[in-house]
């Protein structure tokens, strides 16, 4: 799957932020987000996301399929792939 220029060049990456309650702390927020980014190169996700977004443009309609896997960790691994975007109904209500 090729990477389409304009989703490439504007990409956006998930950040955590503390709260204004101060339950969490900017150090929390840190933490959180290298362990986001470590996942995500993990799952090489920036290619997912192409795809996701590819099939939003051809068809008006993206679809990631993200879950928990017990095939190789028995403590469970994040797994996430584009899905057909034919191959999902939508619930009419």
């Amino acid at each position: 799957m090729l990477r389409c220029g304009y989703q490439s060049n504007n990409r956006m990456d998930i950040r955590f932020l503390p709260l204004a309650d101060s339950a969490a702390s900017e150090l929390v927020g840190d933490v959180l987000n290298n362990i986001e980014k470590n996942e995500a190169s993990r799952m090489n996700l920036d290619w997912t996301d192409s795809e996701v977004f590819a099939d939003g443009m051809v068809t008006g309609r993206g679809f990631w399929d993200t879950r928990l896997s017990f095939e190789g960790n028995d403590l469970g691994e994040m797994t996430c792939e584009a899905k057909d975007p034919f191959s999902i109904y939508i619930d009419p209500d």
